[in-house]
Formats: structure tokens, sequence, C-alpha cells
């Protein structure tokens, strides 16, 4: 589950439980592992060729981008995971991951010194993964060096500050044994925009259907405060401002019915938005999804 959307067996799927994707298949590929990341879908195809493709699509949309082709001659499918701007995938047989930020092109390319390469996983600032040992590595340092934490997990999961693990001392034991820790590098993590759900337009013609506007937010970490601001459509004036507050990083307190903060209704056409916003715990002001501190948008008051 990333934001509004979960994926599932290759497809997305909206909370309202809508398919609004596949992943694509053909005759001779075989679909290797996925990740999702807002809208973003990240996954690996073997074809008959021993040759790995590494695609990422758009759920929301008809994009198709081939990352990387790798050879396939391992056992296992290439492993994927993506977070925000940077997308990873390991080789074939396990021996590295290559870390690339979809933005700025750059890949980091992170040995592993093993086959046996289980899982690996994107978070903000750190790269995860399982090859007989946990490890970490500080993705906002480009001179660190991996971590191995102690004991060795069946599955490993980062968020913020935290890493949760299921340690299982005894590869036979079926109940889990979830321990939660902190992790072993402290940098500070800015909330980032996971996804939002901005209509284009609305009629606040008083009839009691679509008289206001009501985007909605999800982002990584709770937000002390969030910020809405609509301008006229050449940015020049600031037409009306909303507050809200995302204590647990959904933003759905915000709602416009078309009118100036001085209370005037706004002539019919395109306005400009833009979303601002806080962490909750200090450590920055809230990103786009790939990065940048820009996350804006258009509106449209639609009167008859």
């Amino acid at each position: 589950v990333s934001g509004p959307y979960t994926l599932i067996g290759g497809k997305v799927f909206r909370p309202d439980g809508e398919r609004i994707y596949t992943k694509p298949t053909s005759a001779g590929l075989t679909n290797g592992p996925d990740d999702l990341f807002g809208s973003e879908v990240i996954y690996s195809q073997v074809g008959a060729d021993l040759q790995a493709k590494i695609w990422l699509d758009n759920a929301e949309s008809s994009s198709h981008t081939r990352l990387a082709t790798i050879p396939a001659g391992c056992e296992q499918d290439p492993l994927v995971s993506i977070w925000g701007e940077l997308a990873a995938w390991a080789s074939s047989c396990g021996s590295q991951i290559k870390v690339r930020n979809l933005r700025t092109h750059r890949t980091r390319i992170v040995p592993t010194h093993s086959d046996t390469l289980t899982q690996i996983f994107l978070s903000e600032g750190t790269l995860t993964w399982i090859d007989g040992k946990d490890h970490v590595l500080d993705l906002t340092s480009a001179t660190s060096v991996p971590v191995t934490l102690p004991d060795t997990s069946q599955m490993i999961a980062v968020d913020d500050h935290l890493v949760a693990r299921d340690v299982r001392i005894d590869s036979r034991d079926l109940s889990p044994d979830f321990q939660l820790s902190r992790l072993p590098f402290s940098p500070k993590y800015a909330p980032r925009l996971i996804a939002g759900f901005t209509p284009l337009g609305f009629t606040p013609d008083g009839d009691g259907f679509q008289d206001t506007w009501a985007p909605q937010f999800d982002v990584t970490k709770p937000l002390r405060s969030a910020t809405l601001k609509i301008t006229n459509y050449s940015r020049s004036k600031t037409v009306a401002t909303l507050k809200n507050a995302a204590s647990d990083g959904s933003v759905r307190g915000f709602s416009w019915n078309g009118r100036s903060s001085k209370g005037a209704r706004l002539a019919p056409g395109s306005y400009h938005w833009r979303l601002t916003g806080k962490a909750l715990d200090g450590e920055g002001n809230l990103i786009a999804a790939t990065g940048g501190d820009q996350i804006t948008g258009t509106i449209e008051i639609d009167i008859p």
C-alpha cells in the first residue's frame, strides 16, 4: 500500500476497489518482483533470451519506461524497489544493487558480496537488503558504508527512522517475532508527498452538486501544519488561503467554495494552487513526490 494505491498481484487498485492498472504481460516473458510508490510501479520481466528488463510504469497514465536491461542467468528474477525519485534493482545473481535517481539520472552501485539476496527495500534516504544478514545504508551521504544489523530477519521494512524486522532465530519457527528499533544513523528526513486527489474543477453555483473543491493528499510523515494557497491564473495575486492539520500524514480537511478570503465570489476560470507543509518532528518542509519544493496544480471554476 502506498498512499491511496494498493498493489496486489501486478494490479493497482484505488481505495474504492477500482482497478486502474494491470502489469503488462506477453508470451515468453516471466513477470518478476514489483514495488509501488504512489502511482509509480517498478517491476522486472525476464525473456526467453535470459535478459531481464526493469520497467517503470505509472498506474494513472500510459507511461512505460525501461530503466535497465541486465543478464538473468541465475535462478531468481531481479529484485526491485522504488521510493520517491529513487529506483533500485539488484543484479540477477544478487551480487550488487543499483540505486538510480530518476530526476538526476545518477546511479549508485552497492556491492552485496552475496548471491543469496532475498529482499531489497527503499525508504526515505535509506536502502535496506537481506543477503543472509540484514544491512542498511544511508543514501543521504555519498560516502556512507553499509551497517549490518544484529540477527537476521525473514522480512524487513523501514519507515522514517524506524526499522521493523521479523527476526526468527530458528528458520523452522513459523511464529513471527517482530522487532522495532531505530536506524543506526539519523539524518533529517523531510516529509514527502506520496499522492494527491485533486479534482480538476468544480461548480460552486449552489445547486448542491460539486459546490466545493475538496482535494486530498497523502504524505510520508505527520505534518505540523499544511497550507493550500490559491492564486489567480497569472499567479500574481493570492485569492484564498486554506490551512489544515495532518497529524497522521493524511491531509483530508481542505474545502474551498470558490470564494476569496474576503468572501467574494470569484469569476469562472482557471486558478493555481500550491501545497506547503512542515514536518511535525521539525525535520523539514514538505517536498514533492520526486523531490523539489513545488507541489502545484490547476483548478477550474466552471459556472455556466
